[in-house]
C-alpha cells in the first residue's frame, strides 16, 4: 500500500504520540518539586522498569511501510520536520528543536566509574547514552535466552576498553551493568529523559495547533458535535482515522504538562 508524504508524516506523527504518551504520563510517573526545577519519580521499580522498555521501544525501529521511515520514531519526527506538510509560520521549528535536543542528549558519551565483579574489573566506563538504554532496556524487557544482542553490545564496548571476554562470559556481565546503569544511572537520567521526551511531545502539539484550529468544524446545533476537514492529500481510511485521533491529540493536549528538570539531575553523566 503506497501512502501520499502528507500521510505518512499522519501516520508517523501519530505513532509518536502513542509512544510518547504511553511513557510521560501521571500513571506511570509522578512529578514533584517546584515548576522550575522538578523531579521525576516511580512509584516503584517495576514502574521505573516498564519506562525503560517503553523507551527503548521509542528508539527502536519502525515499519517503514506505515512510517516512510527506516529508524525509529524519534528518526519518524525528524523526517516530520522536513516534510513539514502542516508549518505555519515556522511551527514546525517547534518540533525540530526538542527532537534535536534528545537525539543531541542520546548520542552523548559520558564517562561512569563502574565495577564489574563477574570479571573483577574496575573501570571508568566509557558509553553512549543511547548505548546503556539499549542494554538496560533490554534487560528489563527480555530473560536470558533473549539477551544475546545485549551480551554482544556489552562485548563490543568492553573490547573498546581492551577488555576482551566475549559475548557468553558478557552474559553474566549483564547483571553487573544492570546494576550500575539502570538501577543507579538510568534513574538519575530518568527526570532529564522525561523532560526532553515531553518536549517532544508539546512540540507536535504546538507544531500541529494551527492545523487543528483550521481542520475543526464545530457543529452548529450541538456544542458536543464536532468533525475535521481532511487535508486533500490525506484519502487513504486508515490515514484519516490516524489523521482524526491526531488531531484529537490537539484537542485533548500532552498529558503531562511543560516543567524543567532540576537542575541536579544536569550536573554528572
Amino acid at each position: 500500500m503506497g501512502f501520499t508524504k502528507v500521510e505518512t508524516e499522519v501516520i508517523g506523527l501519530w505513532a509518536a504520540c502513542g509512544s510518547l504518551d504511553s511513557m510521560v504520563n501521571h500513571a506511570l510517573l509522578k512529578l514533584v518539586g517546584g515548576q522550575s526545577a522538578r523531579e521525576v519519580r516511580f512509584e516503584t521499580s517495576t514502574h521505573q522498569q516498564l519506562f525503560n522498555i517503553l523507551l527503548l521501544d521509542f528508539l527502536e525501529k519502525v515499519d517503514v511501510t506505515l512510517t516512510g521511515e527506516q529508524g525509529s520514531c524519534l528518526d519518524v519526527l525528524d523526517g516530520a520536520c522536513r516534510t513539514a506538510s502542516f508549518d505555519e509560520n515556522g511551527s514546525v521549528e517547534l518540533l525540530a528543536k526538542p527532537v534535536n535536543d534528545l537525539r543531541t542528549w542520546l548520542n552523548a558519551e559520558i564517562t561512569v566509574g563502574t565495577w564489574l565483579p563477574s570479571i573483577h574489573q574496575q573501570l571508568d566506563l566509557k558509553i553512549q547514552r543511547q548505548e546503556s538504554i539499549y542494554i538496560c532496556g533490554n534487560m528489563s524487557k527480555h530473560n536470558l535466552a533473549r539477551l544475546t544482542g545485549a551480551a554482544k553490545r556489552l562485548d563490543e564496548i568492553l573490547h573498546r576498553h581492551g577488555i576482551r571476554v566475549g559475548y557468553v562470559k558478557a552474559l553474566h556481565v549483564l547483571d553487573d551493568f544492570y546494576v550500575r546503569f539502570h538501577e543507579d544511572i538510568f534513574e538519575y537520567h530518568s527526570t532529564v529523559i522525561t523532560e526532553l521526551l515531553n518536549n517532544i511531545r508539546w512540540g507536535i502539539h504546538d507544531y500541529l495547533i494551527p492545523e487543528y484550529l483550521g481542520a475543526k468544524v464545530q457543529d452548529a446545533n450541538d456544542p458536543i458535535k464536532y468533525s475535521y476537514r481532511y487535508p486533500e492529500l490525506v484519502t487513504d481510511d486508515f490515514a484519516k482515522s490516524c489523521y482524526w485521533d491526531l488531531m484529537n491529540t490537539v484537542r485533548r493536549k500532552p498529558y503531562m504538562e511543560r516543567f524543567t528538570a532540576n537542575s541536579l539531575w544536569k550536573q554528572g553523566y
